[in-house]
């Protein structure tokens, strides 16, 4: 599987549309070709973008990855947030300032409830200042899970190759025992060649 197949959002954006949203007051600007530019409305709280509503899958990762810069070192971070109000995880990975041109962030987010969940990940401001900027250039959510699960709760089903392993497994365990039942009958066969001779209770060589 590879990795188009395990996206379930990527930023994506042209002159009139763009595929974000907003949370509390921003500008976002899409007119440029290979950024987006976020500016924060407010000078409080936390203004910033986010995804649509994605769900995410029972017993499964998610790597939130962001490609961008900002004006200021530890301003903006990822976050996330259920369809409850809840907040996915704490403040931990930062933005970084226009000095590191295109600076990759990442965080994988584990959902390990039982039942799907609907979310939204987003970047938001923490110390907001109309002065702020914020350019992305790229935001991806990529579920992580695993090949060959099978269905949620159950077993995963064993591949093509363990089920010719078991079969050769199997095929030389009777090989094995047909294979030593031959070789027990031929010892007792040549066992009873070697035995001695016995007539009338006389052994060979009286007369």
């Amino acid at each position: 599987m590879g990795n188009k197949d395990r996206l379930i959002y990527k930023l994506e954006w042209d002159k009139n549309s763009i595929n974000l949203g907003m949370n509390q007051l921003v500008t976002i600007d899409h007119s440029h070709k290979d950024y987006v530019l976020v500016r924060p409305a407010q000078k409080t709280s936390t203004p910033g973008v986010h995804t649509p509503s994605l769900t995410l899958e029972p017993d499964n990762q998610y790597l939130i990855t962001v490609v961008g810069e900002t004006t200021e070192s530890k301003q903006a971070f990822l976050w996330g947030i259920d369809k409850n109000g809840e907040t996915l995880f704490k403040r931990s990975a930062y933005i970084k300032s226009e000095n590191s041109k295109h600076h990759t962030v990442s965080y994988t987010y584990t959902h390990s409830g039982d039942k799907e969940l609907v979310v939204e990940f987003g970047i938001l401001f923490g110390d907001p200042s109309p002065k702020d900027r914020l350019k992305i250039s790229e935001f991806t959510v990529e579920s992580l899970e695993q090949h060959n699960h099978g269905e949620r709760g159950k077993p995963g089903k064993p591949g093509k190759n363990i089920i010719w392993l078991l079969l050769l497994n199997q095929i030389g365990l009777h090989a094995n025992i047909s294979q030593n039942t031959s070789r027990k009958i031929t010892d007792q066969h040549a066992a009873d060649d070697a035995a001695p001779i016995m007539r009338d209770n006389v052994e060979l060589g009286d007369t």
